[in-house]
């Protein structure tokens, strides 16, 4: 799950979009993956999805992640959703930040 602690930050450049953000909390079980959305916030319409590793097999974890993607958009309103999968189809809810270009 995602709480008060967790941290996502962006940046923009040469037509990336850098996204990292801190690895959700969890109650004794480990994040497998995140998947990365990136959607159009007033269309709705996904832009971008990448599936990344949250490297669970690491004796330590890696305290923060992050995943460069594509973004030829400018001047719009935009919308990153984080959701940690678990193991046997589990997930938590959404994290959802709003930007504007």
């Amino acid at each position: 799950y995602f709480d008060d602690e967790f941290i996502c930050k962006y940046s923009i450049k040469d037509n990336k979009l850098s996204v990292a953000f801190t690895q959700a909390k969890t109650s004794g079980y480990r994040v497998n993956s995140y998947s990365v959305v990136i959607r159009d916030n007033k269309s709705s319409d996904v832009l971008c999805q990448k599936k990344i590793s949250s490297s669970y097999y690491r004796f330590y974890m890696p305290e923060q992640l992050s995943v460069d993607i594509d973004f030829p958009y400018d001047n719009g309103e935009y919308v990153i959703e984080i959701t940690a999968n678990g193991f046997w189809y589990a997930k938590s809810d959404k994290f959802r930040m709003e930007f504007t270009l």
